[in-house]
C-alpha cells in the first residue's frame, strides 16, 4: 500500500499533534513491568528506528521474543507479508497455556441469547 494512501484523511495538524507527543514521551521506565508475552518485531533496513530502540525493548520486556526480518525496512508488514504473518502466528501460537493465556486468548464473555 503506498504511503500516499495511507495517510488519506490524516490532516497536518493531526500529524504535527502526533509528532510533538512522540517527542516528549518516554516509556522506557515502564518496560520492565509489562507482565504480557510480547514481540519485538524490526526491520532490519528500518531507518525510522535504530537497532538501539527494539534491542532496548527486547531487552527491557521480561517476556519478550524477538525477531528481525532480513531486508524490510519500517512496513515489515506491507513489505514481507507472508514472513510477517509467518512470525506472528508462530508467537500467537507457541508456548501459551491456559493460565498465561487468560482472557486476552479465551475472553470470558457470554453471548446474548
Amino acid at each position: 500500500m503506498p504511503i500516499d494512501t495511507m495517510c488519506e484523511g490524516v490532516t497536518m495538524q493531526t500529524a504535527l499533534a502526533s509528532l510533538s507527543a512522540w517527542e516528549s514521551w518516554d516509556g522506557r521506565a515502564a518496560l520492565s513491568t509489562i507482565g504480557a508475552k510480547t514481540l519485538v518485531l524490526w526491520g532490519s533496513r528500518d531507518r525510522s528506528y535504530e537497532w538501539s530502540q527494539p534491542e532496548r525493548l527486547w531487552r527491557s520486556i521480561p517476556r519478550s521474543d524477538l525477531a528481525v526480518v532480513p531486508g524490510a525496512a519500517h512496513f515489515v508488514h506491507m513489505e514481507k507479508p507472508h514472513l510477517f504473518n509467518a512470525i506472528v502466528a508462530e508467537f500467537l501460537t507457541s508456548g501459551v497455556s491456559d493460565d498465561q493465556c487468560g482472557t486476552f486468548c479465551k475472553p470470558e464473555w457470554s453471548r446474548p441469547d
